[in-house]
């Protein structure tokens, strides 16, 4: 959920929506996306979030095509950036450094 209270959704009707906040001092820090065809074209079909603290959050389906992205030491997971239709076609992450 984004903190006007609006939220971003793909996929299905199915499914339970979940959300991890943030503690203070915490940081995402890396992102396991799933893929697999879909009417001919590459999709996400799942993607798990991890943070410094060694929490996470997952949703979708895992499929046996992943990629996994992890911020370098001292840095963060701030953003995405990618392109969607239906479903999520390809996603990026941004990366800063963590605030000292």
């Amino acid at each position: 959920m984004l903190a006007d209270g609006t939220s971003h959704v793909h996929g299905g009707n199915g499914g339970t929506a979940h959300w991890l906040a943030l503690s203070p001092g915490e940081h995402l820090t890396s992102v396991k996306l799933h893929s697999a065809q879909h009417n001919g074209h590459t999709r996400i079909f799942g993607i798990g979030f991890t943070t410094d603290a060694g929490r996470s959050l997952s949703g979708g389906t895992e499929t046996s095509s992943s990629t996994s992205y992890t911020a370098p030491h001292g840095w963060q997971i701030a953003g995405f950036h990618g392109r969607s239709g239906d479903g999520i076609d390809s996603l990026g992450v941004i990366c800063t450094r963590i605030p000292s």
